[in-house]
């Protein structure tokens, strides 16, 4: 799926959270982003990606990349929770309402990095973008909504218009796409 539109999707190295939890196990990773209130939004494939407001990658100062615009991610079905190939790590959002809040993400990517390190004025950016998307999710209906109106699919699913099968793959073979 393309980023940028339903959402933007933060990138991040799984030693940056294995290193929180001095393990792999999915237990306790599960424990890391839950302790920085995320409950949902987040797919396993190499990397971790959690997918936040679309627009928040014009503000993202964080050291991992948001893919925004021109990004495209491999989104897996949304009953896939386990490997192989990309699954769920936490429940795939329903909608904008369940995307991962830029401001907790940012926090806790910061405190991998660096426990005493504190977030910067500019990541209220981030949360400035998250609320303003919100906003017109909420007014104008047009920017993720629960079910596409067109295919009647639901948008996470990766089920319409070249989406993914149940191991993360693309309608043309090539695998989960995470290409500029």
């Amino acid at each position: 799926m393309l980023t940028g539109v339903l959402f933007d999707a933060v990138q991040i190295p799984v030693e940056a959270i294995h290193s929180q939890t001095g393990s792999a196990d999915r237990d306790a990773v599960e424990a890391v982003f839950r302790s920085a209130a995320i409950d949902s939004a987040v797919i396993v494939y190499g990397w971790y990606y959690a997918l936040v407001p679309a627009g928040t990658a014009r503000f993202w100062t964080v050291p991992c990349e948001c893919l925004g615009l021109s990004h495209s991610i491999g989104v897996p079905a949304p009953h896939r929770a386990d490997p192989p190939g990309a699954y769920w790590l936490l429940t795939p959002p329903a909608g904008a309402e369940d995307l991962c809040d830029p401001i907790g993400l940012a926090r806790l990517i910061t405190s991998a990095a660096d426990p005493e390190d504190d977030l910067s004025p500019s990541h209220e950016h981030a949360r400035a973008a998250a609320r303003l998307h919100s906003r017109e999710v909420e007014s104008t209906g047009r920017v993720a909504p629960i079910i596409n109106p067109t295919t009647k699919e639901h948008p996470m699913s990766g089920q319409h218009g070249g989406g993914s099968d149940e191991g993360g793959n693309t309608s043309d073979g090539s695998g989960p796409s995470t290409g500029k």
